[in-house]
């Protein structure tokens, strides 16, 4: 073999070990992702635990100063029989000082706590935090919330609760089966989820808030004594079986910014018996009113409403491009009606004043 091939060739060798080596050792100094900003897989994160009281929590590192109180699928923060349970702005572990700013997913699910105290450090909580709390009838969410995320507080006992200025989304099933009777969006809400208020059986009235754009299916389903709603401007349309088995709901009104109504919308409504449906509505689905105890309905010729109301229902047709009659509506008759009221009352004080003279 020619001696410089040779010689060639071993170079080419040493020189791809080399890089080889090279790209082997820098694996040494990549940082592990363990405790950066939460990053990788939670189980994997350092985690310790210190007093609050007399309640003992675990949190997890998640960056060179922050913590999260910890929880997940298997494991919680507090022994599950804690009641009262106050979470502190900042905790010292190895002799620093940490931030608490976020509550992991899980972290009292189905605990006994009754009431939790958040620091206004905590910037999130995950889903299913405080899920299955069946005591939990006492919290309040800092203003440093802007999500309530999915199932956070999942057939919890809350009866009252209080959305801070500044949350944007309420989440699928988020406050499923709680206790409360009235509840208030603040206008920063602009999406509630799917089934998000699902069988609050005590809750009576919603104020909602006047940014919402979007409802998922079911939001208020089998909400049994919800009376009434008045739906903000800008929804665009009623999602499916969003008031289905609300049986004491007798009074809705829906936005002129609405076009569909969806199927089982308002099934098993039994206490509504008159609905306007605005003209802005094109498509109602066949099986929106199922079961419910409508008596007349206000409909635009313009909507699409066959095979929607049963035979025993009054429907009441209305064309907005048709501009109604003076003497159609009363309008007329009633300012006739008032010059002769005036008149007649001019005439009457007449008569009086003369015979006083």
């Amino acid at each position: 073999m020619d001696s410089g091939f040779k010689a060639r060739r071993d170079l080419r060798i040493l020189a791809t070990v080399a890089v080889l080596a090279m790209v082997l050792a820098s694996f040494a100094f990549i940082p592990a992702w363990e405790g950066v900003d939460g990053a990788g897989d939670s189980s994997s994160q350092t985690t310790f635990t210190s007093f609050s009281g007399d309640v003992e929590i675990t949190y997890r590192i998640t960056g060179s100063d922050t913590v999260a109180v910890y929880g997940d699928e298997e494991n919680r923060a507090v022994d599950s029989s804690a009641k009262y349970v106050e979470i502190p702005a900042t905790v010292t572990y190895k002799g620093k000082v940490y931030t608490v700013t976020a509550i992991d997913p899980h972290a009292f699910d189905s605990c006994k706590v009754a009431e939790v105290l958040i620091p206004d450090t905590v910037s999130a909580i995950g889903n299913d935090a405080f899920a299955y709390c069946f005591y939990l009838s006492a919290i309040e969410i800092p203003d440093s919330i802007v999500r309530i995320e999915d199932r956070t507080f999942l057939d919890c006992s809350l009866e009252s609760f209080t959305v801070p200025d500044g949350v944007v989304y309420i989440g699928e099933y988020s406050f499923m089966g709680c206790g409360f009777e009235t509840f208030t969006m603040p206008d920063s809400v602009t999406t509630v989820g799917y089934g998000a208020f699902f069988n609050c059986f005590k809750l009576k009235s919603v104020d909602f808030s006047s940014g919402l754009v979007t409802m998922g299916p079911s939001v208020f389903s089998q909400c049994k004594a919800l009376e009434s709603a008045e739906l903000p401007e800008g929804l665009t349309s009623i999602p499916d079986s969003l008031f289905s088995e609300c049986v004491s709901l007798s009074s809705v009104t829906i936005p002129s910014t609405v076009k569909t109504i969806g199927s089982f919308a308002f099934m098993q409504t039994e206490s509504l018996k008159t609905i306007f449906i605005p003209p802005t509505v094109e498509k109602i689905d066949p099986g929106a009113f199922t079961f419910s105890a409508l008596e007349t309905v206000y409909v635009s010729l313009n909507t699409d409403y066959k095979m929607v109301f049963g035979p025993d229902v009054t429907i009441i047709n209305y064309d907005v491009n048709v501009e109604p009659e003076e003497d159609s509506n009363g309008s007329s008759d009633t300012v006739v009606f008032a010059i002769l009221a005036v008149v007649f009352a001019a005439i009457v004080t007449g008569v009086v004043l003369g015979k006083e003279e």
